[in-house]
């Protein structure tokens, strides 16, 4: 039969759990800036490929490419803001479940 006390989370595991998330966070978020960073680059080039119309064919390439790197670029910004959702149940691993926490209950987990 479990106890009470089995099945609370001890200080210790919710370092371990606030490490990692910290990393994960970490790592996208670097992701995110190193995309975005060669995204605007490819953008930049692009559009300086369209300015000059060297011929119809390139041109209409271009812009494809243009829109597309556009588009994606937009994604990775979207994509820098978490998402937060709120459910009934409380898992700590979450930025809305933490959101809807009050301290002093963020604190007895």
């Amino acid at each position: 039969m479990d106890t009470a006390n089995e099945s609370k989370v001890t200080p210790e595991e919710m370092e371990k759990i606030n490490v990692g998330i910290r990393e994960m966070v970490q790592f996208g978020e670097s992701k995110n800036g190193v995309l975005a960073g060669a995204n605007l680059a490819i953008l930049y080039n692009v559009a300086g490929k369209v300015i000059s119309f060297a011929s119809p064919l390139q041109a209409v390439l271009s812009v494809v490419a243009l829109l597309f790197f556009a588009t994606s670029t937009l994604i990775l910004f979207f994509s820098i803001y978490p998402k937060l959702k709120f459910s009934k149940s409380v898992n700590p691993l979450f930025f809305g479940s933490v959101n809807q926490m009050a301290q002093a209950d963020y604190v007895k987990l």
